[in-house]
């Protein structure tokens, strides 16, 4: 009877790790609705909201849904810290800078373009007239570029990944 409990238990938490580890990882700007969040598919959800000026952060983990300011925080913090006295700021060097850069290039190539759409109008027709045939150049099917003479700007992107990848990439840098 215990061991039948214990392998139900490994099993479940198995597949919750897998799922974790393989469950496709979402992140979506849309600025022409206001739309952007991050997704893990099935876990949680992350999505940022702007009104009057302020922003929200709507967090759905499984189930419980909650929202809060994350600003408001930093507000105290930053009020916390000039209280404090000055310590002396410890200069980066170059190397550091290099391994950010490199870190960050590692976590952008994880990801893949699922949609990109762009709409430009620069409000100056012959820059508008340039970008026309540039457009052209740059669509593909999941690429969508285009110059419009309104006074519409706006951006859609969706990116993919999946947790493994990242955290594969994170082992490979720290590694090094």
């Amino acid at each position: 009877m215990f061991m039948v409990t214990f392998l139900i238990i490994a099993f479940s938490l198995l597949v919750i790790i897998s799922w974790i580890l393989f469950a496709p990882l979402v992140i979506c700007i849309n600025s022409s609705k206001n739309l952007y969040y991050i997704n893990l598919t099935g876990i949680c959800k992350a999505r940022f909201i702007i009104k009057e000026k302020t922003l929200y952060l709507k967090m759905k983990i499984f189930f419980i849904s909650f929202m809060f300011e994350p600003l408001k925080f930093m507000d105290k913090k930053k009020i916390k810290v000039k209280k404090k006295k000055k310590k002396k700021q410890k200069k980066i060097f170059i190397k550091q800078i290099y391994l950010i850069i490199k870190f960050v290039l590692k976590i952008i190539k994880c990801f893949k373009i699922k949609k990109l759409n762009i709409n430009i109008d620069t409000h100056n027709y012959y820059i508008n007239s340039l970008l026309i045939p540039v457009t052209y150049i740059v669509n593909s099917p999941n690429v969508e570029s285009s110059v419009n003479f309104n006074g519409i700007n706006n951006v859609v992107i969706i990116l993919e990944s999946r947790t493994y990848k990242i955290l594969m990439n994170l082992i490979k840098i720290f590694r090094k």
